[in-house]
């Protein structure tokens, strides 16, 4: 199933006193190290569970690969890649209700981006921008897109771990809000994935 969801400070002296410049602002320098020229990375994944706020499970995959790239760079803006790719197995919800849980690069892929890095860790913490997984039951009853996805790495074990994310909501054919009595519109859902990433990159970042 595929659902389509297309979100001065000015400073005066009076007389002769002289203003005081304003203290520049630290800058964080990102940099992303890949063995692959081509920057591109692959996991088959491990299994995903989805739950909602209350902590309602509302659909596990047995498995959930993943395809994307994070070419070598350096930049200031904290942009590491992107997730392109990503298809669920064996995903079902209560009942047995078969669900389709993807990521279709012909629609869209995930930008990744750094918020902190913990050094002493190797732990980079990142957010997924735009659009991500596209999430259906195959009933029809429930259908809900994933926004803003909080994900970290660590580079000793090359795993790239999701762990929430928000949930945008479908409509369904009569004009009503889908899934409803399990999700709202904007619930932060968990989102519980982890990603052993072929080959394995290097994220690091310094602030001055």
């Amino acid at each position: 199933m595929r659902t389509t969801f297309f979100a001065v400070l000015t400073a005066a002296a009076a007389g002769t006193a002289v203003a005081a410049a304003p203290a520049q602002a630290a800058t964080t320098t990102w940099t992303v190290t890949n063995p692959n020229a081509d920057g591109a990375f692959t996991s088959p994944g491990g299994p995903l569970t989805v739950k909602n706020a209350a902590g309602e499970v509302l659909v596990t995959c047995a498995g959930l690969n993943a395809s994307g790239h994070a070419t070598r760079r350096t930049n200031t803006t904290g942009a590491l890649g992107t997730l392109e790719t990503s298809e669920g197995t064996t995903c079902a919800g209560p009942g047995g209700v078969k669900w389709s849980v993807r990521i279709d690069s012909s629609h869209w892929n995930a930008p990744l981006t750094g918020t902190a890095y913990d050094a002493a860790q190797g732990r980079t913490s990142i957010t997924a921008g735009w659009v991500q997984y596209v999430l259906g039951s195959l009933d029809g009853k429930c259908a809900f897109v994933t926004q803003n996805t909080k994900l970290s790495y660590v580079n000793g074990t090359g795993t790239l771990k999701a762990t929430t994310a928000q949930a945008q909501l479908g409509t369904l054919p009569d004009g009503t809000t889908s899934c409803a009595g399990s999700l709202t519109a904007g619930e932060t859902i968990g989102f519980d994935a982890s990603f052993k990433l072929t080959p394995a990159i290097k994220i690091s970042a310094t602030t001055s």
